[in-house]
């Protein structure tokens, strides 16, 4: 309740004469506010931040403003719905293996940010992180990138969390036994013990 308090979430309550807090109605509702508000995990796009001024704004008792912003937290909480609901869309269908045809065309990064209606930054955060799905690596990038352990890592736990069948990763379980060998066999080469 101190950490509550401190923070703005809810009014600092009057005190008896022997030092207890008195709690009315009002710090309960604020204080059941503020807990559902903060109890959703993934806030993105300053969500969490706009919440945390609706409900500062309510214990200033500044009504007012936090009907405010409410309603400009739920026009961008609709938002936010809409695309992830086009999000799942979008994964069903490439699931589904509708149009599967990619076209042979070469974009820029600000061709390919605008295709996909995202910021260039957002674009080079999906980069620089390895954020790129592999499907949409170019053939021979995928190639390479199939030599590296972290990618067959990555093949065997997707297909086990879409209960894919087991021959699909007997590729990947070869691979990475083949990666191991051969690491193991030069670390024993080169390593030295002295």
């Amino acid at each position: 309740m101190r950490l509550y308090e401190e923070l703005g979430l809810i009014p600092k309550p009057e005190r008896r004469a022997n030092g207890y807090r008195v709690f009315r109605d009002f710090h309960v509702e604020q204080l059941k506010l503020a807990r559902t508000a903060l109890k959703v995990e993934v806030l993105q796009n300053g969500l969490r931040k706009q919440a945390i001024e609706i409900i500062k704004a309510s214990c200033a008792l500044n009504f007012t403003r936090a009907i405010h912003l409410t309603e400009h937290y739920i026009e961008q909480l609709t938002r936010e719905q809409r695309n992830a609901e086009e999000a799942i869309a979008i994964t069903e269908k490439l699931l589904s293996g509708e149009n599967q045809e990619l076209s042979s065309a070469i974009l820029t990064r600000k061709e390919t940010a605008d295709l996909l209606q995202i910021s260039m930054d957002a674009l080079r955060n999906w980069e620089m992180n390895g954020t790129l799905p592999y499907e949409v690596m170019p053939a021979a990038l995928q190639k390479a990138a199939s030599l590296l352990p972290l990618t067959q890592g990555i093949k065997m736990l997707k297909a086990a969390s879409l209960g894919m069948p087991m021959e699909s990763v007997i590729l990947p379980v070869v691979i990475m036994f083949v990666l191991i060998v051969i690491c193991v066999g030069i670390s024993l080469r080169l390593f030295k013990w002295e």
